[in-house]
């Protein structure tokens, strides 16, 4: 939307900057590109990071905290003299996979906040 905007401004002053394209020859590419790259900062700028404030929730936190506690639980109860077949077994298998996603959810998230560099 916001490039959309922008191209938009760009045609409407392409039309003003007709006379002068001429006499900067070279110059003018440079330029549109500058304007591109500063009108992809000025959008940067003005959208907020939604995933940096979903992270600093407290309720975010709180989530993944006992996540992390249930799945401690969990693994507490594993034990190697379990049937495979067991009820709890296979309980405990598909807590590990619903963990396993919201913990790889947790990362994707985190790194859409922060970034790579944090």
């Amino acid at each position: 939307l916001c490039q959309v905007l922008s191209d938009e401004e760009g045609n409407e002053s392409e039309e003003s900057e007709e006379g002068d394209k001429e006499d900067r020859g070279g110059e003018e590419v440079e330029s549109k590109q500058d304007d591109r790259v500063q009108d992809t900062v000025a959008a940067d700028a003005i959208q907020p990071n939604v995933w940096l404030q979903l992270v600093q929730t407290s309720g975010f936190n709180n989530f993944i905290l006992a996540t992390i506690l249930i799945s401690s639980i969990c693994l507490a109860l594993e034990e190697p003299r379990l049937d495979p077949a067991s009820a709890l077994a296979m309980l405990l298998s598909k807590c590990n996979i619903v963990f396993a996603i919201i913990f790889c959810g947790e990362c994707i998230i985190k790194l859409c906040a922060f970034g790579f560099r944090g």
